[in-house]
């Protein structure tokens, strides 16, 4: 729950807010001409990219994945994902 106040005094209470927001699942595509941007042998991260490209008004395009995705940069999630493999595609 969310505490509406002033000072020290409750004025109310609502029910905690929901966000939706889209994420960034961290798969993507480059065209050619994108990689000799990335300098070789150096670490590059994605959004600094994205940032550059963005602040040069070039055009940048989201997919969304509305399908099971779960992140296995984690070994215990990989697991997960390993463990639940056959309930999300397994044969129906």
């Amino acid at each position: 729950m969310v505490l509406l106040q002033e000072d020290d005094h409750i004025k109310g209470v609502v029910e905690k807010p929901v966000y939706r927001h889209d994420m960034n699942a961290g798969i993507y595509l480059l065209n050619p001409e994108l990689r000799q941007r990335i300098p070789k042998g150096q670490r590059t991260d994605m959004t600094d990219l994205m940032t550059t490209l963005l602040a040069e008004k070039k055009r940048l395009l989201t997919y969304p994945i509305i399908e099971y995705w779960l992140d296995i940069g984690r070994h215990p999630d990989l697991e997960l994902a390993r463990a639940e493999f056959d309930v999300h595609f397994g044969d129906e």
